[in-house]
């Protein structure tokens, strides 16, 4: 089994990701600078790798309402498109599916037509020809802090046969088309052994590139 709970931590088990202290209205972009082979084609009839991208989403500090979700939802305008244009399409060995996470006092994301309009800007992107396997879900929670809902979604995730989790937040924008694959490898090639161990990006925030190395 590839899948652990935690923040980046493994113990005969993986994570993919990192956590990111982010500033207000400042995006971190994250890029694997990692040398990684061609990913294999995908055997006949194979199981295809799960990774969940486990996701709290918030609406603070925006006006979200009905009818503007992509100018006000940072996950709409931020996470959303940079991760469909950097996975692997169904070429590839892997299927996603995105946790997003929301808190039951999030009034604004728990509006029926807030949450029908996201999924609209989601949709067309996942059942375009070649697009990768992508799914995703929303669950509320009531929690007190943001560690709680990393590990209420995780647990969700492993219960429902994740084989790697990658933990990020709204305001992250991935640049390197192929990252599955290239943290993937180095996690099957872990020196500690097969999928013992994290893996992470390259990222790119106030302080410039190489202020969170990769690993």
């Amino acid at each position: 089994m590839r899948a652990a709970a935690g923040v980046l931590v493994g113990l005969g088990i993986a994570f993919l990701g990192w956590y990111a202290y982010t500033m207000t209205d400042l995006v971190f972009s994250v890029a694997p600078r990692l040398y990684v082979s061609a990913s294999p084609p995908l055997a006949p009839g194979a199981p295809r790798i799960h990774i969940a991208m486990i996701l709290p989403i918030t609406s603070k500090g925006t006006q979200l309402r009905p009818h503007n979700v992509l100018r006000e939802l940072v996950a709409a305008k931020v996470f959303w498109p940079a991760f469909l244009d950097t996975v692997e399409g169904a070429e590839g060995r892997f299927r996603y599916t995105v946790y997003y996470g929301v808190n039951a006092t999030d009034a604004p994301l728990l509006d029926h037509a807030v949450w029908a309009e996201f999924e609209s800007i989601m949709r067309p992107g996942t059942e375009a020809p070649g697009a990768a396997p992508i799914a995703w879900s929303k669950t509320v929670y009531s929690v007190q802090t943001l560690s709680q809902m990393y590990n209420a979604l995780a647990a969700r995730a492993l219960r429902e046969g994740a084989d790697y989790f990658y933990i990020t937040n709204d305001d992250t924008k991935m640049l390197t088309r192929g990252w599955s694959e290239a943290f993937v490898q180095q996690l099957e090639r872990s020196p500690a052994g097969e999928n013992i161990g994290t893996t992470g990006p390259q990222s790119y925030g106030e302080c410039g590139w190489d202020c969170v190395g990769g690993h």
